[in-house]
């Protein structure tokens, strides 16, 4: 009987997966009788980075696999945040306090003397201090208090039954990456007539994306709000930094998929395995995605049209299974390479051996090298 390729079959999902989030708007929120402009951003968001991985797959038809790498590196970075916008409820915001020192006090004593204080407080457990989380020195006038905070409500909603997560909200209204990056440029700002812009402002601006834009900032949320585990961290980081390799300057970048110089990659991996790897990506993505979000409606709207989506992720999932992601279980290549390094380590580096199911560092390897197992067990 006639087996697709794996290949063949991942495409084919991921074009189903283009065509359906075109009506997810109207399939999400049919029947609701109040319209959430909040949503709006959820619909944007879902549908921007199906339409980036629609890219990526086009590129893979061209060999243009650097550039494919780049599109997925940037709709993984969105889809954790995407996590942040739907289930992180917890968030921690921190405000910087400049000191006015009392009279005989240098400016360093009045900012000790009321550091000093509040640390008291928060220690003695002073009602307004409750949430605080920590307490720092920045520089000789200012210090940095970090409280722990649960979502934002309506004010109509007294009892508090409907979070609306904080990280949406950092995005569509607080987040600036011009006034961050480039409004304190002496080139830009001699020029500004923006009388907001202060040095408090882009201080604040630069503090939001230490706090919650940059990728160690997203995993640290995503802990925060127990959204992944310590491990899964460790699987995040592994797929962050296999797919930065062709966004930043790397011999990655310059190499890997340069076609007039014969490199150790272009020898061993074929671009069968590339192609399949993409797809990988692209079809877990998608998963990964729309779990996510219908999660969430289906909860909310008991009439919301969700059957075609399960469906999918279900397809989708089955599909991927040999892919040891961020959210599924390794294979048996996976268990038995593991327990080789494990025996490995413990023999000739005196290490314990371990419980856990060692993770990979180069997904294209690790493909390759399943598939040689594979075929070597038939």
């Amino acid at each position: 009987m006639y087996k697709e390729s794996p290949r063949s079959e991942l495409e084919k999902l991921a074009n189903r997966g283009f065509e359906l989030i075109r009506s997810i708007n109207d399939d999400l929120t049919i029947g609701d009788e109040v319209y959430e402009t909040y949503n709006d951003i959820l619909f944007d968001t879902i549908k921007s980075e199906f339409q980036s991985m629609e890219s990526a797959l086009s590129l893979i038809h061209l060999n243009k696999y650097k550039d494919s790498f780049i599109i997925l590196r940037s709709v993984f970075e969105t889809l954790l945040y995407f996590w942040l916008m739907i289930k992180g409820k917890k968030y921690r915001f921190t405000r910087e306090w400049t000191i006015t020192p009392k009279e005989g006090h240098t400016v360093k004593e009045g900012r000790d003397l009321t550091y000093e204080q509040w640390c008291r407080d928060w220690k003695t457990g002073v009602e307004n201090y409750k949430n605080v989380t920590s307490i720092n020195k920045k520089s000789e006038d200012k210090i940095l208090l970090t409280r722990e905070l649960e979502g934002l409500f309506e004010d109509k909603d007294i009892e508090k039954k409907k979070i609306y997560p904080f990280y949406t909200f950092v995005l569509s209204d607080h987040y600036s990456p011009s006034i961050t990056f480039t409004a304190d440029l002496p080139s830009i700002k001699e020029g500004s007539f923006n009388p907001d812009l202060t040095e408090k402002l882009v201080s604040e601006q630069k503090t939001i994306y230490h706090n919650y834009i940059r990728i160690e900032a997203i995993i640290k949320n995503l802990i925060l709000n127990n959204i992944i585990t310590e491990i899964q961290r460790d699987y995040i980081v592994v797929h962050y930094n296999f797919l930065s390799h062709y966004v930043h300057q790397s011999k990655y970048a310059i190499q890997d998929f340069t076609k007039d110089i014969s490199i150790y990659r272009r020898n061993q991996i074929s671009s069968d395995i590339v192609d399949e790897q993409i797809l990988l990506y692209i079809c877990s993505m998608q998963s990964i995605l729309l779990k996510t979000i219908i999660d969430k409606f289906e909860k909310e709207n008991p009439k919301a049209s969700v059957q075609k989506y399960k469906e999918l992720i279900f397809e989708l999932d089955s599909s991927t299974e040999y892919f040891w992601f961020i959210d599924n279980e390794p294979t048996l290549y996976d268990k038995w390479l593991s327990d080789i390094k494990t025996r490995s380590a413990e023999r000739f580096r005196n290490k314990p051996k371990t419980d856990i199911v060692l993770y990979y560092e180069d997904p294209l390897e690790r493909l390759q090298k399943m598939k040689d197992f594979n075929n070597n067990q038939l």
